[in-house]
């Protein structure tokens, strides 16, 4: 049987102007106001509307487009967001703020929000815990999301936008729909998991079932297991994916479909699925025409992170170590310190339009390490040293470097001394052995970055025991 509930109309938007006394709304808007912290600008040209974004962990912003990298800035970078037309909404150094060509702050920001979506026509949708704001390139919005009926206190995660500009998000037990300036709420009868958008239907699981929007009404498609599956929802098809299977979502029925459980979930421009399995060492794809098959043909060099697919349908794929940009069979590698742009792993990548071409990168600069291990100032011998990318603290094999891409190793000798040869200039972890089941993650201080290819940089004594 099919269960219905009912839309409830919030109100119009209203803008506060300058009036003492606001009218009662679910917005307000402003072009001036509060923002925390500055960010930097850099003038450049033009965004083109083909490019490659990287934000880095050591806290960067990095170009890739006609056939170049480039620093955009080296202050903490976070949640790119692709802008219509070319360019970024981009949180940098405490503030929100727009790279098109140019990287600045925008004014009047709410405290606290960063960029979330940007819908179809350019506009920017940024949140915090409680709180809603819009900007349309000229002045914010905010949104009342208590007065909206989302929730006093929520945190606005998950959009959607159909053509026509209708943007959909999700609450806790709520999905709020903005259009042509004024709110509806749909009250769900349960937690809203996830919500996705194929064509002008909307989709969500909503606690143990699949629901989809019919006019003003929810409306029960399928029970579901008892933990909700993700809702991945693409150009042409929506799909549920889980670790017992997935299926597809073909009107109002659900078709059995043969993939993994898959995380960092893309959509190509022909509406192909591609995802990431546990083992990732390559990237899923299920085509349009049912069939899977597994991306490039032979395992990539590290785990991958996450995956985006461009307008030319080659994939972006962030590595435990680096990136990789896969183009049918052809894959190019960069680890950081390959180019001087990119020093350290990444943390996340977008791209813009047909996506950026990199330039020829060659190989990785390789420096080397040396130290001399020490113990209240007596040198320690046998002490076992190891290097890696993404060596976790949580570890199951031999040490936490097991099973990573490559890993370079030293022994302290009798006069305490150790040097590791071939390292990449960046984005590793050192460690070394306390005792049979204890390791000690170390930093050496003031590394790497000016030292040429084949340089050796020493980190002096290291007080074995001790992390820096």
């Amino acid at each position: 049987m099919k269960r219905t509930w009912v839309v409830c109309t919030v109100g119009v938007v209203m803008a506060c102007g300058k009036s003492s006394s606001p009218p009662p709304s679910s917005a307000s808007e402003s072009g001036s106001g509060s923002s925390s912290g500055s960010a930097e600008v850099t003038k450049a040209a033009p965004a083109p509307e083909d490019a490659t974004y990287l934000t880095l962990k050591s806290g960067a912003l990095v170009a890739i487009y006609g056939g170049k990298i480039q620093l955009v800035t080296d202050k903490r970078a976070g949640r790119p967001i692709p802008r219509k037309g070319g360019g970024l909404w981009i949180w940098v150094d405490g503030a929100v703020s727009r790279f098109d060509g140019s990287l600045s702050p925008i004014p009047g920001t709410p405290n606290g929000v960063e960029p979330r979506a940007s819908g179809p026509d350019g506009t920017m949708w940024a949140a915090d815990r409680g709180k809603l704001a819009t900007y349309d390139g000229t002045k914010w919005t905010e949104h009342d999301l208590a007065t909206i009926g989302l929730g006093a206190n929520v945190l606005v995660v998950d959009y959607a936008f159909a053509p026509d500009g209708t943007g959909y998000v999700r609450g806790d037990k709520a999905i709020g729909i903005y259009k042509a300036g004024a709110w509806s709420v749909v009250a769900a009868p349960g937690r809203v998991d996830s919500i996705g958008l194929v064509g002008t239907t909307l989709y969500a699981v909503v606690g143990t079932a699949l629901v989809k929007l019919d006019g003003d009404k929810l409306v029960e498609l399928a029970k579901l297991e008892k933990f909700p599956p993700k809702l991945a929802a693409g150009p042409g098809a929506a799909y549920l994916l889980s670790s017992g299977g997935g299926k597809r979502v073909e009107g109002d029925r659900l078709v059995g479909v043969k993939l993994p459980y898959l995380s960092s979930i893309a959509f190509g421009p022909d509406g192909a699925l591609y995802g990431i399995p546990l083992e990732g060492k390559r990237i899923v794809r299920q085509k349009p025409d049912g069939t899977v098959d597994r991306l490039p043909s032979t395992d990539l060099a590290f785990q991958a992170k996450q995956v985006v697919v461009d307008g030319r349908g080659r994939l972006w794929v962030v590595l435990e170590y680096g990136f990789a940009l896969v183009d049918g069979d052809k894959v190019t590698l960069v680890t950081p310190g390959t180019v001087p742009e990119v020093s350290s792993n990444v943390e996340r990548l977008v791209t813009t339009g047909k996506g950026g071409d990199l330039p020829d990168v060659g190989a990785a600069k390789l420096i080397n390490l040396k130290g001399k291990m020490v113990a209240g100032g007596t040198p320690k011998a046998g002490v076992k040293l190891e290097l890696c990318p993404g060596a976790s603290s949580v570890f199951y094999g031999a040490s936490p470097c097991a099973g990573k891409g490559f890993v370079r190793r030293a022994t302290s000798a009798a006069d305490g001394a150790f040097e590791i040869t071939d390292v990449p200039l960046g984005g590793w972890h050192l460690i070394y052995q306390k005792s049979k089941d204890s390791w000690v993650f170390y930093w050496p201080d003031k590394c790497c970055g000016g030292l040429p290819k084949g340089g050796t940089f020493d980190m002096g004594d290291v007080e074995f025991g001790r992390s820096n």
